[in-house]
């Protein structure tokens, strides 16, 4: 049978409305939402909603419309329905309902026979609880766009009585694509991940190393600040060891926290290339390990860095992080004689390991390594993310499957610690909505089926 026989897709919704409307299928555990095309409900949102809430409101009712073609309404006509409070606890503080505490990303959904209560610790939490709810209604998204919503016919909409506090078992949560995106693709991916309750909290990465010290020290100005190679300034890395190119990278970063003061994570992740600064200065701190990528570790080195970046950040701003890439020949694996800062991120990347399989494939030796790798990553710092490639890059949008080792390794990554994932994917949902939908799910809850 094939994969993409979306006539047989229809025909089980079919199949699940007809059972679902079949006589004594409802019981007094259910509350309707809709009765033959007619709305049974009154929306309220919170005192002071955010736009994500408005954003959330506008999908949910139009959601509903679309699939019993009832008109929901958030004006004053409460008189004889069921009220859907929708939005944060903070706001809603005279419901007749306990409310556990929430983080960010927590939601509780209650459902009783007259109310249903969608509150979330932030608008995000929020988000996720009428999502929940639209997901239980039968709705999916498995790709951006029409093409990608699957939902359900009925004029009767109806869910059972419920409790339900849940919160992601990752905090990152990003598939995101590596070139070829237009500004309306990227409007359908947002919808697409909202839908999916998938979130990016600010933790940056990404090759940001020499633009950092370039605020302030331009190459063209200040050369020797920058990496020495074969005997001639470059300005493809910078002289880590130097203690007035540390210096301005920590002014740099203070100056931009400043403007950004969400920021939870800085990305220093290195220049996207292997010319690393041989100075005698930079050199003595090397190990003289040989890393997984096949080169001489510089890991040691780029570690001295990052702890001198920290300790220069710790007084005005003792939470942040600065992350950095476990990538490429010579900086996969972690330093062997210095230790990690606390504060230092690592987003581990799967650049020099087998593409096909994912580490819950015990039979990859590859992956075997990487799942080791990781276990001494995450031994050193708890702020450990993972960056995988989704496909292998410049596949040309052919084929690649992957969702079913999506669906085995996230239960092994959340047993590692690890905190989340950056997906770096295509616009070609056409040959990877498989990969990336199961993936969204699995990294909500790695422990379904």
């Amino acid at each position: 049978m094939s994969f993409f026989h979306f006539p047989s897709r229809t025909f089980l919704f079919h199949l699940l409305a007809a059972l679902a409307l079949a006589p004594g299928a409802y019981s007094e555990s259910l509350v309707f939402l809709a009765k033959d095309g007619t709305a049974q409900f009154h929306l309220i949102l919170d005192s002071d909603p955010s736009g994500l809430n408005t954003t959330v409101a506008e999908d949910l009712i139009g959601t509903i419309e679309k699939i019993s073609g009832a008109k929901v309404s958030t004006e004053d006509d409460k008189e004889g329905k069921i009220q859907v409070y929708l939005g944060e606890k903070a706001e809603f503080t005279n419901l007749p309902i306990d409310i556990p505490d929430l983080e960010e990303e927590s939601y509780f959904l209650k459902v009783t026979p007259n109310a249903i209560y969608l509150i979330g610790g932030s608008p995000l939490g929020t988000s996720h609880a009428a999502y929940t709810l639209l997901r239980q209604l039968g709705c999916r998204w498995v790709m951006p766009g029409e093409i990608g919503e699957c939902l359900p016919k009925s004029k009767d909409l109806s869910i059972k009585v419920q409790e339900r506090f849940e919160s992601p078992d990752f905090s990152f949560r990003d598939i995101w694509y590596a070139y070829g995106c237009s500004v309306e693709a990227s409007k359908r991916r947002a919808d697409w991940l909202r839908r999916n309750r998938m979130h990016r909290p600010p933790v940056q990465h990404g090759h940001n190393l020499t633009n950092t010290l370039a605020v302030f020290a331009p190459f063209e100005e200040r050369p020797d600040l920058y990496s020495l190679e074969n005997g001639v300034r470059t300005k493809n890395q910078i002289c880590t060891s130097n203690p007035e190119a540390v210096a301005l990278v920590v002014k740099a970063i203070s100056e931009y926290l400043k403007k950004y003061p969400d920021t939870q994570a800085y990305s220093l992740c290195p220049d996207d290339n292997t010319d690393f600064c041989e100075c005698e200065n930079c050199t003595a701190l090397d190990s003289g390990h040989m890393d997984r990528g096949g080169r001489p570790s510089i890991s040691d080195r780029y570690q001295v860095f990052l702890n001198q970046v920290l300790e220069g950040l710790s007084k005005e701003h003792p939470d942040v992080l600065v992350t950095h890439y476990a990538y490429n020949e010579n900086h996969t694996d972690p330093p062997v004689n210095t230790p990690v800062h606390p504060n230092t991120g690592i987003f581990l990347t799967t650049s020099v390991f087998c593409s096909a399989h994912g580490i819950g494939d015990e039979f990859c030796d590859s992956r075997m390594d990487f799942k080791q790798l990781l276990s001494e990553w995450t031994a050193k710092t708890k702020h450990v993310y993972i960056y995988e490639y989704d496909p292998v890059p410049y596949s040309g949008g052919l084929p690649w499957p992957m969702w079913d080792a999506h669906g085995r390794e996230m239960k092994v990554y959340k047993e590692l610690g690890v905190q989340g994932f950056s997906f770096e994917g295509q616009d070609s949902w056409a040959s990877y909505f498989p990969n990336y939908y199961i993936g969204a799910q699995m990294m909500w809850n790695a422990e379904q089926d």
